[in-house]
């Protein structure tokens, strides 16, 4: 298994071939938290996707 890749948002939708604003609809309906992507501390704070995870259950 691969090892986790966390990335922000830009990031992450270019690796995963999406839109920031798919990967951001997809929260808690499809990708789960804690697993396939972390908010962080306060409301202004980026949000961290795990990449390998997010692809997988995209696949």
């Amino acid at each position: 298994m691969p090892q986790e890749l966390w990335l922000r948002t830009p990031q992450a939708a270019t690796v995963c071939g999406v839109s920031e604003r798919t990967l951001k609809c997809l929260r808690g309906d499809v990708l789960e938290e804690d697993i396939h992507y972390q908010a962080g501390f306060s409301s202004n704070s980026a949000f961290l996707w795990e990449v390998n995870g997010v692809r997988a259950k995209l696949a």
